[in-house]
This record gives C-alpha cells, structure tokens and sequence, in this order.
C-alpha cells in the first residue's frame, strides 16, 4: 500500500506457553536504516507515506531505527530514488481514551515522531495523495475498512480501544489534511 510497510501476515504460533497470535514481516534488504543518517535526499512523498500511517495509527514508537532505507529498484518512483519502510508496528494503536479515565493525556503529550522535524514534513501533500486520503479515510469507505479488520482479525483478539484510537486517527488525519495543514503541522496537532 501507500505507507511502504513490507507485506504482514497475521498467524498463530505455537510456544511453550500455548499458542500466540502475531505477525511475520517480509524480510526488506536495506543499506541502512535511519539512525544512521539524516533526511537529506528523500522525497517529500517518502516522508508522507510514513508520517501519515504513524498519524493514522499513533504510532508512538516511530524513531529513526524503524525506518529502513533504500535504494528504490522500481523506475517508475517518484521523486527520490530511495524509499523508506517502516518497520516494527508494536506500540501501534494505544488507548488515547479509556471510558474509565478519559483522555490519555501523559500519551498525548508526549507524542513524537521521528520524522516530525524533517524539512520533508513541512512540504504540502501531493494533490494525488489528497485525493486518496480523501477516498480511503472518508466517512463513507473508513468504516466499511475497519468492518473487514475486525472480521479478518477477530474483534475479541484486538480491544475495543484499539478501534476507537483508529478512528480517531482517520479522523484527525482526513481533517487536518482537508484543512490544508502539512504533515509537520498535524504531528505537532496530535
């Protein structure tokens, strides 16, 4: 898809505790990762495609060693010749609201993103990239998305808060994108 994270498969997995649900990533070769350098030389889009899935997510581990970098093998790449993947989607989707307690604020204040302070982010959105925010998050198509996560991955496996968190995030992205705001902007929004 648009953010870049290698293909997921959810399975079960049989250990010595019992059998465990989880996730096995495509391996994706890198030259590095970016903790080992800065941004210079990656697209804007590059930056976005990240950025928005974290913001999507609340993604509240993104730092520079889940970013993997690359020189892009495919021609037709916009804009860069180097793509970013993330990696590593662990801390994905916390509770920003417990019908118990209400917002949490500690979580919400704290929030940062690798990425957030990178020239990249303070570039506009592509019309393109837009346009499908518009399409993928509108209030029409994001619940019939969620619908068949729930039913591929089962409601009781994932909580009740990890839904609500994303469609906070669908919320928060398709309107902050709609109100012309960029992705440095929205991070610090969030």
């Amino acid at each position: 898809g648009y953010s870049g994270v290698p293909h997921t498969t959810v399975m079960k997995v049989r250990t010595p505790h019992g059998e465990r649900l989880g996730s096995v990533q495509r391996y994706v070769p890198s030259s590095i990762d970016m903790s080992d350098r800065g941004p210079s030389g990656i697209s804007a889009n590059e930056v976005h495609k990240i950025g928005c899935l974290d913001i999507l997510l609340f993604n509240v581990d993104r730092h520079e060693g889940n970013v993997l970098l690359r020189k892009s093998s495919n021609p037709n790449h916009r804009g860069s010749s180097q793509e970013l993947f993330p990696i590593d989607h662990g801390l994905c989707l916390p509770e920003i609201v417990s019908p118990m307690t209400g917002p949490n604020l500690e979580l919400l204040q704290n929030m940062y993103f690798a990425w957030q302070t990178w020239p990249q982010a303070k570039k506009p959105f592509l019309k393109c990239v837009k346009k499908m925010l518009e399409k993928q998050l509108s209030k029409e198509v994001f619940p019939d998305l969620v619908r068949g996560l729930m039913e591929e991955l089962g409601s009781e496996k994932m909580k009740i808060s990890a839904f609500t968190t994303l469609r906070v995030g669908a919320l928060v992205l398709r309107e902050t994108v709609k109100a012309g705001m960029n992705l440095y902007e929205i991070a610090n929004f969030v």
